[in-house]
């Protein structure tokens, strides 16, 4: 998986991919956004989300309660950012000021199931 910290537009071949690496309480965390243009101008944006492990070398996907996956939908990558700033501020706490871990350069994808959500349920 190559990874760019500012991300990159593609027009020719229709596709846009942003990365951003963020912190949240103490997990260091990266949001991929990825772009695809339809014909008609309209863009489609799919945000995935992983974990950083292994001190950056490892990416892990950050899965729901079933161990599904997490994906964002939206129609622009800041819409993606916002909805993955939410869920992982609800999931993992606060922003932190500086970032725990940083992505090397020979990241790779584990291939371990996704990073369960095994918070409890809360009360209704």
């Amino acid at each position: 998986m190559a990874l760019g910290k500012e991300g990159c537009h593609h027009p020719n071949q229709g596709w846009s991919v942003l990365i951003r690496e963020f912190t949240y309480g103490h997990t260091p965390c990266l949001v991929q956004a990825k772009g695809t243009f339809a014909a008609d101008g309209t863009s489609v944006y799919t945000g995935e989300l992983f974990v950083l492990e292994q001190d950056g070398r490892a990416l892990r996907r950050i899965g729901d309660r079933a161990g599904t996956a997490v994906t964002l939908s939206a129609d622009c990558a800041e819409a993606v950012l916002n909805q993955a700033a939410a869920y992982l501020h609800a999931r993992f706490g606060p922003l932190a000021r500086e970032k725990a871990v940083r992505v090397q350069r020979s990241v790779r994808p584990i291939t371990e199931p996704p990073l369960r959500d095994e918070r409890s349920e809360e009360p209704c």
